[in-house]
């Protein structure tokens, strides 16, 4: 009987037991791709227009559609970065800081 306890707790250890989303990284989805969450910032004279919204925040592990973000709340602004193509790099207004998010596959 201590065998199929010891079992039991054993797999219920195994598969877990949270329910909270278990991300790999922070990001920003626009044209298609996945803009990762970095530590580096952006000068402010280095912002470039505004390209888009978060219109979709993700609160599980979903298919993300363009414009979401697992992150960022809905209506946070993105931008452009002067002189690197959005296809490499965008950034976000966060608190009082500028940051840069990079593109997964760049």
């Amino acid at each position: 009987m201590k065998k199929y306890i010891r079992l039991f707790m054993l797999f219920f250890l195994l598969t877990g037991c949270s329910s909270s989303p278990s991300w790999a990284f922070h990001f920003i989805k626009y044209n298609n791709v996945n803009y990762i969450v970095t530590e580096n910032e952006v000068k402010s004279s280095d912002l470039g227009g505004k390209i888009g919204e978060i219109t979709n925040f993700l609160e599980d592990e979903q298919d993300s559609v363009d414009m979401s973000s697992n992150y960022y709340p809905k209506g946070t602004e993105f931008f452009e970065i002067k002189g690197i193509d959005k296809k490499e790099a965008i950034a976000v207004k966060e608190n009082e800081k500028i940051i840069k998010l990079e593109a997964e596959d760049y």
